[in-house]
């Protein structure tokens, strides 16, 4: 068995620069494997204790295992590891960040397996932990950009701590886009507040908003389409979109109602 397999391990606190995970217990994991907690070897992995950044060895490594231990025996035992962060380079320095903000909060181990029983590893040789990416949604994403905006780190150590810049330019732009959508419906609403409905409007007053509130949920449309969005921008175009629908409704009504009489 030479092949390097991957299980993932969860940061338990943080405190001053370190960090403590729990790398590996015997719970079944998601692909049905067994990872003997007792039968890791720590041997090579402590002659070189370096922590890497998503299993790329060709970038200076981001930190060291300060420890790595097996605590505990049988069913509780676990394989847990004390990470200090480098802070040389400045990827080193922003993953960093990204930890003591909770935007990352796991590390994948890799191992290579030297026996086995069916989907259980018995006895196998760790050889690198990395602090892995920020999980591919837009809240993750947006909150791992501005921790590092405010820590002061340029958009190119950003862009190689996986969070890519310009889909954050994106988003910010359609938040602006959102701005704009409520501006033209608060305008709307506001047209429809101060109608006096005894005396009416002129079918061009009805026709101009109906068109804009049209424009409006249109734009809403548009900005529900992007998939690349914050959960708070959604609901912001499903709340305009709703609130669009009802204008041109009551705009179509009156329309109607001015050509009965």
């Amino acid at each position: 068995m030479d092949e390097t397999l991957y299980t993932k391990a969860l940061i338990e606190k943080a405190d001053n620069g370190e960090i403590t995970a729990i790398a590996s217990t015997a719970v079944e994991d998601r692909q049905g494997e067994i990872v003997e907690v007792e039968g890791w070897d720590l041997k090579d992995f402590k002659a070189n204790p370096v922590i890497l950044w998503g299993h790329d060895h060709s970038q200076l490594p981001i930190g060291k295992a300060t420890k790595t231990w097996i605590e505990g025996t049988g069913k509780s035992a676990k394989l847990m590891t004390k990470i200090a962060f480098q802070e040389v380079t400045e990827l080193g320095r922003a993953v960093k960040q990204l930890v003591a903000d909770g935007v990352l909060k796991t590390l994948s181990v890799g191992f290579m397996p030297v026996d086995a029983d069916g989907n259980r590893f018995t006895k196998q040789k760790l050889l690198e932990i990395s602090v892995v990416n920020v999980p591919a949604n837009p809240e993750a994403m947006m909150l791992g950009y501005k921790s590092l905006k405010n820590a002061g780190f340029d958009d190119d150590t950003i862009t190689k701590a996986g969070i890519p810049t310009a889909m954050i330019d994106e988003i910010e732009n359609l938040k602006k886009d959102v701005q704009f959508v409520k501006a033209q419906v608060n305008s709307a609403v506001n047209g429809l507040k101060h109608l006096n409905p005894h005396t009416g409007r002129s079918n061009r007053v009805v026709t101009e908003r109906l068109s804009m509130a049209k424009a409006t949920a249109r734009a809403a449309d548009l900005i529900l389409s992007n998939k690349t969005q914050p959960s708070d921008t959604i609901r912001s175009a499903k709340i305009i979109k709703q609130a669009s629908d009802k204008i041109i409704s009551s705009l179509k009504g009156e329309l109607n109602t001015n050509g009965k009489n």
